[in-house]
């Protein structure tokens, strides 16, 4: 799928001057020579000038060492890197040169990227930190590893209704989140969408190139899932992501995006985009709520789509108890509802442990007791003789006698109590 920088007119692709890249010197393994990477992208093989050798270019981004290549895109490349003073892996993000402008608009990414880290959801690719080096603005975020929904529609076309319906639900509530905090994405497609694992989907890559583009007088955006408005600029806001979100829903469930044809021209998208195609008639296995839903989601104007996150959010999860018969459990639920099971078996374990400890102590101060204490013969021979001296009314010498037995006869029965009576 495309990136586009539309000019309002028609397309053009944004032009911009980037800034001249630190020196980087680095040492060629064969010969020893050193030569200069700076004009190379990070890991990208280059000739050494000496003997002909081909290296790898290696870089680090102050404190983060570029590991391997995650993903290419319209706005930049996204690498794994080490964070070397937190030992950690994590996603970094260099944003295009020619998309970098001067001070200003680099100041605007840098608040763009503060807000965005200042949103914590389990819905959203958290972002770290931001910073500039090499002339180049890079982000710091959560690395997720398992994968894009676009990934998932180039392998199998079409996605199963219930995997769908389940991103679209979390994904809504982490662009919820964002604008809660007054963020708009400005590009919500499928190759945003990040999975964690087989049930937790991620949004990332908020639109900091979007800002870049914009501020030239550009639209940034991928056409599939670029909403109406922004082709007319007419100002945008949360209903322009749940368009784009509508879209690339629409496309995992059909395999197609929602408009016929293709086009790099402003006005001719702007004209497929007030007539999408219907989902009940390009895929009529989805559930008529389902397609429902989303149909308003494109809605070529934006007050025939959901008025808030919450309504869209609340009829996404009609759809998803119509189709399965059982309630959606997000992410942060399922993360209280683990806790709490944990919490209570360790509590369990504990009191069970607990018990088991008490038990084996007496059982042993019982088995010490028994293991030093005098036979039973012996005691029995000890109340004979008092009964002896009891006879010859030695009450005194009997009376002790019985006293010594019955605390050494104390719970075994019945020469305890007897030597108690006497």
């Amino acid at each position: 799928m495309s990136f586009i920088a539309l000019k309002i007119a028609d397309v053009t692709i944004g032009s911009m001057v980037a800034e001249s890249s630190a020196s980087t010197l680095q040492i060629c393994p064969a010969c020893g020579a050193s030569f200069d990477t700076s004009d190379a992208e990070p890991l990208a093989r280059m000739e050494c000038p000496n003997c002909g050798e081909k290296v790898r270019a290696e870089r680090m981004f102050d404190n983060f060492l570029i590991v391997e290549t995650v993903g290419v895109g319209g706005m930049g490349t996204v690498y794994k890197a080490r964070d070397t003073l937190l030992d950690r892996f994590v996603a970094l993000k260099l944003l295009r040169k020619d998309l970098e402008g001067g001070l200003d608009e680099t100041a605007q990414l840098q608040q763009e990227a503060r807000m965005a880290a200042s949103v914590n959801h389990p819905n959203i690719v958290q972002i770290f930190s931001s910073g500039t080096d090499h002339g180049q603005f890079y982000l710091v975020m959560e690395l997720v590893e398992r994968g894009s929904l676009d990934d998932f529609i180039e392998q199998h076309t079409r996605l199963p209704e219930e995997q769908v319906l389940e991103a679209g639900i979390q994904t809504a509530k982490g662009l919820r989140a964002a604008y809660a905090k007054g963020l708009i994405h400005r590009d919500v497609k499928p190759a945003n969408i990040l999975f964690a694992d087989e049930h937790v989907a991620k949004i990332g890559d908020f639109g900091l190139a979007g800002i870049a583009a914009e501020a030239r007088g550009e639209i940034w955006g991928t056409p599939y899932y670029v909403a109406p408005e922004r082709l007319n600029q007419q100002p945008e806001d949360f209903r322009s992501d749940i368009y784009s979100l509508g879209a690339t829903l629409f496309h995992a469930l059909a395999g197609r995006a929602p408009i016929e044809g293709e086009t790099n021209s402003a006005t001719q998208l702007r004209a497929l985009k007030q007539q999408p195609l219907l989902l009940s008639v390009v895929a009529p296995e989805v559930s008529p709520e389902t397609a429902r839903v989303l149909q308003r989601m494109i809605a070529p104007e934006p007050a025939q789509r959901f008025s808030s996150y919450d309504e869209l959010v609340a009829e996404l999860e009609r759809a998803y108890k119509k189709l399965t018969g059982r309630d959606v459990i997000d992410v942060a639920t399922a993360k209280r509802r683990t806790r709490r099971i944990i919490t209570a078996a360790a509590a369990v374990l504990l009191i069970v442990a607990l018990a088991v400890f008490i038990f084996v102590r007496n059982t042993q101060k019982q088995i010490a007791i028994f293991s030093t204490a005098i036979p039973i013969s012996e005691l029995e021979k000890q109340a004979a003789e008092a009964r002896h001296q009891l006879v010859l009314n030695h009450y005194n010498v009997a009376g002790t006698a019985f006293g010594r037995i019955a605390t050494a006869a104390r719970n075994r029965q019945p020469l305890y109590d007897w030597a108690r009576l006497q």
